[in-house]
């Protein structure tokens, strides 16, 4: 009896973890133990984000904390969405409006009830009263002094409760919703979500994944359109400003960067920073790595360590371990670059050709030509003793271009032909060679 009792357990088991393609494991969330059901075949589980919502203070309602679970959503796919929000007037509505590749689906949220402390994400940021921004936890974690004008409506002793308002602060409340995906995202994703209070007053901020920021090299930077950070980003030797209406996305291991010295600077009470508790800001300087040593820069990072180049305003290398490979690269090479079918050395997003043109000559003042494309015709086939050859001849491919790498004739003349006074009768011929085209 024991031993089928074993078995059916064992049974069970195999077919909670190994049937279909899922697995059945147990999670605290929120302090209580929940079952979720996670896939083992096919798409990697993605982790849910939560942003913090970086706005100036004076307006209301505001939206505090934004959730999204997954980010990373396919066709078919339940996608969760949760909103914070805070204002001393009673709460109309919240709603997200999730933008598409081929439309927008609007999802109204309906509130969950009081927010919990613990369901806040400590602030690491702020805006002073001069609405530039202030970095409240320093790279190494600890909880830093309050800059000045930051204690105008931050307190210090909320820091670690979660706290982001001075006084008497509103209750915050929970708003959530789910939606089946309908449509894909490969070249747009924004998700908005909008609050409106018993007062009038509204709030909405954009999370956008898919829209370059387009931030220059050097200089300041001013964001006018919502945009999305991707991989390590930032503004060197300038201030940065968000325009009013416009937010700047910060996902989960992305991270922005600003120069000691210089600002961030909110441009009105709905410029907004929307960063996930993943994402970070920095006030470093931009270095990149240079692991092939060629002096063209590779991956751009926030890190500087001996191992990293400081970021010098140049092309990026569009290859960091082949030092052959650099933007600007002025030789021809006969094989690929290693590792790869191409021939791009100089980066610049083409194969360009060493020689291009065609054999082609009108010898001996007829006007007639011989090659022209159809082989390596002799510069005096039209001409003949005594005649002299005209100064047309040029040496090229005896039929087509072979392409990188690959072998063809080249039609060639001797230095004879070159000369002026040379007549056919004398040492005046075609060459040719097989080569191979050469190619950057």
């Amino acid at each position: 009896m024991r031993r089928h009792l074993l078995q059916i357990v064992i049974g069970v088991i195999a077919l909670v973890v190994f049937a279909g393609t899922a697995v059945v494991v147990q999670q605290y969330v929120d302090g209580k133990a929940r079952l979720k059901q996670l896939p083992l075949l096919g798409r990697p589980v993605v982790a849910a984000e939560t942003y913090q919502v970086i706005e100036a203070a004076g307006t209301w309602p505001k939206l505090v904390q934004l959730t999204i679970d997954p980010r990373d959503v396919h066709v078919g796919q339940v996608q969760k969405l949760r909103a914070v929000v805070q204002s001393p007037n009673a709460i109309v509505s919240v709603e997200a409006k999730i933008e598409t590749d081929h439309g927008t689906t609007v999802l109204p949220l309906r509130r969950i009830g009081p927010t919990a402390s613990y369901e806040l994400l400590p602030p690491r940021y702020a805006v002073t009263a001069n609405r530039e921004l202030a970095i409240l936890v320093p790279d190494a974690g600890a909880i830093a002094a309050l800059p000045q004008g930051v204690g105008s409506f931050l307190k210090p002793l909320d820091l670690l409760a979660g706290a982001v308002f001075a006084g008497a602060d509103p209750p915050t409340y929970t708003y959530a919703g789910a939606w089946t995906v309908a449509d894909t995202h490969d070249t747009t994703y924004h998700t908005t979500f909008a609050v409106k209070d018993s007062a009038g007053g509204e709030d909405s901020a954009t999370l956008d994944w898919t829209d370059a920021c387009g931030i220059p090299n050097d200089g300041a930077w001013t964001l006018t359109y919502n945009c999305g950070i991707d991989g390590v980003e930032g503004v060197e030797r300038g201030n940065a400003t968000i325009n009013n209406n416009t937010a700047l996305t910060i996902p989960s291991g992305k991270t922005f960067v600003f120069n000691p010295g210089y600002h961030v600077t909110m441009g009105g009470t709905n410029a907004r920073i929307l960063i996930a508790s993943g994402g970070q800001m920095r006030k470093t300087y931009l270095w990149a790595t240079d692991a092939d040593s060629d002096g063209w820069i590779g991956t751009v990072t926030a890190a500087d360590t001996g191992t990293y180049r400081r970021w010098q305003y140049l092309p990026q290398d569009c290859n960091d371990n082949n030092p052959a490979v650099h933007p600007n690269e002025m030789t021809y090479y006969e094989n690929p670059i290693s590792g790869t079918y191409g021939y791009d050395y100089d980066c610049s997003g083409s194969e360009d050709h060493m020689n291009i043109r065609l054999y082609t000559c009108d010898p001996g003042g007829t006007g007639g030509s011989s090659g022209s494309g159809g082989g390596c015709g002799n510069p005096c086939g039209f001409g003949g003793p005594g005649r002299q050859l005209a100064y047309s001849c040029n040496d090229g491919w005896a039929s087509s271009d072979p392409g990188c790498g690959s072998g063809g004739t080249w039609c060639g003349i001797n230095g004879y032909c070159l000369g002026g006074g040379i007549t056919c009768d004398q040492e005046c011929n075609n060459q040719q060679w097989s080569i191979n085209q050469k190619c950057k």
